[in-house]
């Protein structure tokens, strides 16, 4: 069956199946041929009538003692996490299909699609302990030898192992016999809690950020884990070995046996209590409540106790408003003052970039408020910062040593074929020699730097600059006497060097990433824990900090202009704006799915984790809706509610969902309530066990839902009962 789930934009195609089984199931096989050959006498020919035929054994070998790190995929409830999971029946995702099909414990389980394992959840009390842990390790063949168990220890009957099988690494789980009894599935059981899922997923955030199908195998436990402050262990389990003793519906009875050894394929655990992050729906409705109703990113204006309205205090909250912290710095004298700080991310959309605005050094950068006395150190910082961070890159500096050379070369080379019958005052080497000995040229030069080094600076306002730069005054006189020939060579090497110097890293997002956090969120107070805050991206902060990054590499004035080059192609490709998320949720779902759209298109973004529990986005133009949401492997399975009319909590109601037609998933308006009914009544996890199956025609839950949409219930439709599609938050006109 295939139901389509809304999540978000762009529905995705579910599709699940009872069972894939493999075309031959793991074990050992005799392929016996045979050929038999008569033929009849005739004449002088003897008759023919012989056998042929010959006998070899195959093994088909599948995983059977342990799983590879890629083989599971997903679980549920997330690994370490804390959750209201009271509604919900832990489940692990693997890759592939056919795995829990791959293995049969008898032969009539193969025609029934029985799995060889399952999942448990079982609290500590309920589990032999090892130290700390609910399972041990150790060589297979120490762990599954009579001798070493004991009587009372019931051990899975693997038959003969080889010497390579009795050294594999594997892990053990030890239960309890009354645990066994009360948590374990039935034999005809197992079948409806294992079930294959395909389905379109996004690829990891390790690969690239597109859609795949993906063909996966699903097995559900069959406790809830409704007892609160309590830690769970979900454990999934191999069967192997046991298809013969009866607590599986076997023959074989042990009556000496107080334990039982299964070998553990997978586990984790989790903790269960009235609230937590564990649950998204929970951890997006804290998030949206501890983010207040400010979501920008600035820290709080708060307004003065005594009421007075000074113009300093306008404008401290103006300068607070845009994004900008009161930081401490020190002058060149030595004394402290105040100053502001901005980093790249603001409160308010920033201005473009001035066209003729550039930033050559830390001190061009430095934006002085004069009416106030104090310094803006945003965009000196940013300068600062790149050329850190070049100088700590080798690959980068060397890329722009490359540049320098090439550039050289080219000069050179163009000098070396200007044309002689154009004049000295004509060529390129006169216009040289002119930069070298124009004694007006000099003069401008010296005159710049004197005014760099003892006037104040020329910006006065990061929001209203439009001064050009000493260096931009050096490069048009450079451009005016230079010959078209020269300026052209050179600038045809910068743009053979752009792409390249960018990949090693002359970029602005690529440098954002290298950057400490603290330049970008320069105060915790403007990202308190769990909270989700939005920001206009400042563009000059990302300027300052690019020329920065080639600071190292403008040594002189041919490289000033290439890098001026270099930086002037892709600016285009900056991010325009983008998101912070400080929570749990980040911890808990690291495939945490972001989009967003403009006009109907999907928008453009670059995403990493500065922190593990800090999520950045930004995007390359400004989206009209953003959606945050579970990523579609976190589909999980449970009920809908509680009943806690009693003492002790117990299942309510499920909903119920069209299993044919155009409405395939959606609910079909009724529901399955009293599910404590389908309860098993043990000693151990009273309450919490469901009754999947059994010879009972009304007290299971297979038998219930039958009742209700009068069908059969296979493991596919017992799977989409029992789903909960992925949770989101939409956020709109961002």
């Amino acid at each position: 069956m295939t139901a389509r789930q809304d999540a978000g934009h762009e529905p995705l195609d579910i599709t699940l199946h009872s069972r894939h089984r493999p075309e031959l199931p793991g074990g050992d096989y005799t392929v016996e041929v045979s050929h038999h050959l008569k033929a009849e006498a005739t004449g002088n020919r003897a008759g023919l009538d012989r056998e042929l035929g010959t006998t070899r054994k195959v093994t088909v070998v599948t995983p059977r003692f342990s799983l590879g790190p890629d083989v599971v995929f997903a679980v549920f409830p997330p690994a370490n996490t804390t959750g209201n999971y009271r509604t919900t029946l832990a489940h692990v995702t693997l890759s592939g299909s056919t795995l829990p099909f791959e293995r049969t414990l008898s032969n009539e389980d193969a025609d029934k699609g029985t799995p060889w394992m399952t999942l448990l959840v079982l609290a500590d009390t309920e589990v032999v302990q090892h130290g700390d842990d609910t399972t041990t390790t150790g060589a297979l063949g120490d762990l599954v030898d009579p001798e070493k168990a004991g009587a009372t220890l019931l051990l899975p009957e693997l038959g003969r192992l080889t010497d390579a099988e009795k050294a594999l690494r594997c892990r053990v789980v030890d239960l309890p016999m009354d645990t066994v009894k009360a948590v374990l599935p039935k034999r005809r059981e197992l079948k409806h809690l294992a079930h294959v899922r395909d389905v379109a997923v996004r690829r990891s955030r390790r690969a690239a950020d597109e859609w795949r199908p993906g063909h996966y195998s699903v097995l559900l436990a069959n406790r809830l884990p409704l007892v609160t402050l309590r830690r769970y262990t979900a454990v999934l389990v191999s069967l192997d070995g046991h298809g013969k003793h009866a607590f599986l519906g076997g023959a074989v009875v042990h009556p000496d046996a107080k334990w039982v050894r299964f070998l553990a394929l997978h586990s984790w655990t989790f903790h269960c209590g009235d609230h937590g992050a564990g649950d998204f729906g929970t951890a997006i409705r804290k998030l949206l409540a501890d983010s207040g109703d400010d979501l920008t990113l600035r820290l709080p204006a708060n307004p003065p106790k005594d009421g007075r309205d000074s113009t300093a205090r306008k404008e401290t909250a103006n300068r607070l408003r845009r994004g900008h912290v009161p930081i401490s710095h020190r002058l060149p004298d030595g004394s402290r003052t105040i100053a502001w700080y901005r980093g790249p991310f603001t409160a308010v959309k920033p201005p473009e970039p001035h066209e003729d605005a550039t930033v050559s050094s830390e001190a061009d950068s430095h934006v002085h408020l004069s009416h106030w006395g104090v310094f803006d150190l945003g965009y000196a910082s940013a300068h600062t910062l790149g050329r850190l961070l070049t100088l700590g890159d080798s690959g980068l500096r060397a890329q722009l040593a490359t540049l320098s050379e090439d550039g050289l070369r080219a000069l050179h080379h163009a000098l070396g074929v200007v044309d002689p019958s154009a004049g000295s005052s004509g060529s390129a080497a006169a216009s040289v020699q002119a930069l070298v000995q124009d004694s007006a040229f000099a003069k401008s030069v010296t005159e710049n730097l004197k005014n760099l080094r003892n006037t104040p600076p020329p910006r006065q306002d990061p929001e209203a600059a439009d001064e050009t730069s000493a260096a931009g005054t050096t490069s048009s006189l450079l451009a005016e006497a230079g010959s078209d020939r020269c300026l052209g060579a050179v600038d045809a090497v910068a743009a053979a060097h752009a792409a390249r110097l960018r990949r090693a890293g002359l970029d602005a997002v690529a440098l954002l990433r290298r950057a400490p956090f603290h330049y970008l969120v320069p105060d915790p107070a403007m990202l308190p824990e769990e909270s989700i805050r939005f920001f206009s991206v400042d563009r000059t902060w990302l300027a300052a900090l690019t020329a920065g990054a080639a600071s190292p590499g403008s040594t002189t004035t041919l490289d000033q202009r290439m890098i001026r080059q270099v930086l002037s192609t892709g600016v285009e490709d900056t991010p325009a704006c983008g998101m912070l998320i400080r929570s749990r949720l980040v911890v808990d779902w690291p495939e945490l799915v972001v989009e967003a759209h403009a006009d109907g298109s999907q928008v453009a973004r670059s995403m990493w984790w500065p922190a593990p529990d800090i999520l950045l986005v930004l995007w390359y133009e400004r989206p009209t809706v953003v959606w945050i949401r579970e990523p579609p492997n976190a589909l999980r399975f449970g009920i809908d509610s509680l009943d806690t009319s009693g003492k002790q909590p117990k299942p309510g109601e499920l909903t119920l969902r069209h299993t044919s037609g155009t409405n395939i998933g959606k609910s079909n308006g009724d529901k399955l309530s009293a599910l404590g009914k389908y309860l098993r009544d043990t000693s151990v996890a009273r309450g919490q066990v469901f009754d999947i199956d059994g010879d009972t025609t009304s007290s299971t839950l297979v038998a219930g839902l039958k009742s209700k949409l009068g069908i059969e219930v296979t493991p596919a439709i017992l799977g989409l009962q029992l789903l909960n599609s992925p949770q989101q938050l939409v956020v709109e006109s961002v």
